[in-house]
């Protein structure tokens, strides 16, 4: 029998020990060319070293990717990494879950000191740091959990309609502009349509091809709304452009031309863009901010109606939603909602809840408030402060009209703070750029109280004082100006009053005082006239007719001028600005004061009662002489007829 196995020994290791170049096979006389060796079997398998945990780290010096079977513990196959004893196979965690872990020794993470990294898209999103702090969308984080959101960047939703055949425009969806038509008598050639010139009116503005509607032929009733859109609101916040014309027909008050911004997802106008019926010819539009929502869609809307407006034309229509941030973070806790803040209880759980009396709150980007319920104070215990920390304070009027102190409701009494163009009288162009305006309702009545008993009323077409009127400084400021840049004059039309003007006269507030040298000859040089005002307004814009232009009686101030020149105003101190002292300088037109004419024409009178007093002693010695002379004549009459 020894022979035997001796053979059968040496049979095998010549076996084993086969060139490099050749594979073993065990149960297999065809061994896969791939391998070292190829086990096959169908009823039994391969047996890997099976050992402790204990008798597994007492191995000296594991080769890599040396294999055992670990039976105790956490067992199963192990495999050296090169470093540590790595488990593999059903120890891992699989795609759809594991069962029977233990949270003592499974867990996904790092055990070298490294952080933690989870990617999608092969692009990094979150980061897990050795030290425990958590960061969403940041490397770096600096706190527990810290959450950057990436700026969105601005988007543009353009049509220049130079991709739009030069044809009528049809109703059609998408990307196109497509027509809303209610138009009565109106043929297919009414309609909107693309060309590449705008007749009537004109649209210098426009470039190339642009969207333009005419007049309407025959009993057209044009009401013919033309969308551009829709472009999806990417932030909170858009701005509109675009050019127009539109030529009206005056004698037509149906006519309009009217542009919006539309919320196609609510189906509801944002905002009012243009709205006129007057002729607006070859125009840019650059709208303000306007108040969208991320992720609805909007239009912009030309609405063209009237059966008389000559036409329109628009062209380089451009809406851009702005640069905003992405949500950092949304918590939904079932009682989420605008206004809300996030407040905690003692053990530090979240949520959401309507804001406090007494709760702090710092807004660094503004404060956009939608439940009309911002309270400064409520229950107070300390004041309430508003710090504007050096910056201005706006309080812009946007539908609502109501700026309220004091009292809950004020159903007809607002103050304007912003203001807006005010229409002064009936002159449609004498504007007035108003920085606060205050009104009651009505046309008249509004008082504004100034101080403690002081106020102004608000008369028809005029201002009411309470109280005495003076100037802050003595013998500083005027009422009225002469001046020498436009508008020259700023003069009161009439002073109506009882005792008239009084002029101070008091000898201890003047000084080098002398007799004055005009008198009579001077008097007798003026040349009083009559004469009526080229510019007469009967009230602000309303011109007196040439018929209705009154006679008036005075100088004029050229011919005062070489006379009486101190009572002629040529020049006056004028301030060119808040910031620079006055300057003394020519008037536009030459101004006369009357009450200083009084002092000559009184010395004149002086003069020419010393005239007459001189002349009634001249004429009381002639008439002693022609008395005597008389007596004379009866003697040498008497003694003629005695002869």
């Amino acid at each position: 029998m020894k022979p035997t196995y001796q053979l059968l020994l040496c049979a095998l290791v010549f076996t084993l020990t086969t060139s490099s170049f050749s594979q073993v096979g065990i149960g297999t006389t065809t061994p896969n060319a791939s391998s070292i060796l190829d086990i096959t079997s169908t009823t039994a398998g391969l047996l890997t070293p099976r050992m402790t945990t204990a008798q597994k780290s007492a191995i000296a010096s594991p080769a890599t990717g040396l294999l055992i079977y670990q039976t105790d513990g956490t067992a199963g196959f192990y495999y050296y990494n090169g470093s540590a004893w790595t488990p593999f196979g059903s120890t891992g965690w699989a795609l759809t879950g594991n069962a029977g872990t233990t949270p003592a020794s499974n867990f996904l993470g790092t055990i070298d000191g490294q952080d933690l990294v989870i990617k999608t898209n092969n692009a990094e999103v979150i980061r897990v740091l050795s030290g425990g702090n958590v960061g969403i969308g940041t490397t770096a984080p600096s706190s527990k959990l810290h959450v950057v959101a990436a700026a969105i960047a601005p988007s543009t939703g353009t049509q220049n309609f130079e991709s739009i055949a030069i044809a009528n425009v049809t109703t059609t969806a998408g990307t196109n502009p497509y027509q809303i038509n209610s138009n009565s008598g109106c043929v297919a050639a009414d309609v909107w349509k693309i060309a590449t010139t705008s007749s009537n009116p004109p649209c210098t503005t426009c470039t190339t091809n642009r969207a333009t509607i005419a007049y309407g032929s025959g009993t057209c009733n044009q009401n013919a709304t033309l969308v551009a859109g829709p472009y999806t609101a990417t932030s909170t916040s858009a701005t509109v452009s675009f050019s127009y014309s539109y030529d009206d027909y005056s004698s037509d008050a149906t006519d309009s031309f009217v542009a919006t911004l539309y919320n196609e997802t609510t189906s509801t106008v944002v905002s009012t863009l243009i709205n006129t019926s007057a002729d607006a010819i070859s125009l840019s539009y650059t709208s303000a901010a306007i108040t969208v929502i991320s992720g609805n869609t909007y239009s912009i809307r030309f609405k063209y109606t009237g059966n008389g407006a000559w036409g329109a034309s628009v062209d380089n229509v451009s809406i851009t939603f702005a640069t905003g941030n992405g949500a950092a973070l949304k918590i939904v806790d079932g009682s989420q909602a605008a206004g809300k803040v996030l407040t905690s209880d003692a053990s530090g759980n979240a949520s959401w809840a309507p804001a406090s009396p007494g709760t702090v709150y710092t807004f660094t980007n503004g404060l956009t408030e939608t439940s009309a319920a911002v309270k400064l104070g409520g229950t107070l215990t300390g004041a309430t402060t508003i710090d504007f920390n050096g910056n201005n304070l706006q309080m812009l009027r946007s539908t609502g009209k109501y700026f309220q102190v004091g009292q809950a409701a004020l159903p007809s009494n607002y103050a304007t703070i912003q203001g807006s163009t005010f229409i002064d009288g009936a002159d449609s162009n004498n504007t007035r750029d108003v920085v606060a305006l205050f009104n009651k309702g009505g046309g008249s009545g509004t008082t504004t109280f100034l101080g403690s008993i002081e106020y102004i009323t608000d008369g028809i077409t005029e201002f009411q004082f309470s109280d005495n009127v003076c100037p802050a400084s003595d013998n500083s400021v005027s009422l009225g100006r002469l001046g020498t840049t436009s508008p020259f004059n700023l003069r009161w039309k009439e002073l109506v009053c009882v005792n008239g003007v009084i002029q101070t006269s008091d000898a201890r507030l003047k000084k080098d005082i002398k007799k004055i040298e005009y008198g009579l000859n001077e008097i007798l040089k003026l040349k009083p006239v009559t004469f009526k005002w080229k510019d007469d307004f009967a009230e602000k814009g309303v011109p007196v007719p040439e018929d209705k232009k009154e006679n008036h009686i005075g100088f004029i101030a050229q011919d005062l001028l070489q006379i009486l020149p101190e009572v002629v105003t040529t020049h006056s101190w004028q301030k060119t600005s808040e910031d620079k002292p006055a300057q003394y300088k020519p008037v536009g037109n030459y101004g006369v004061n009357y009450s200083e004419i009084i002092p000559v024409t009184v010395k004149a009178i002086q003069e020419q009662q010393a005239q007459i007093e001189e002349l009634k002693k001249t004429t009381s010695e002639l008439k002693s002489v022609i008395s005597e002379l008389k007596k004379q004549n009866e003697l040498l009459l008497r003694l003629m007829d005695k002869k």
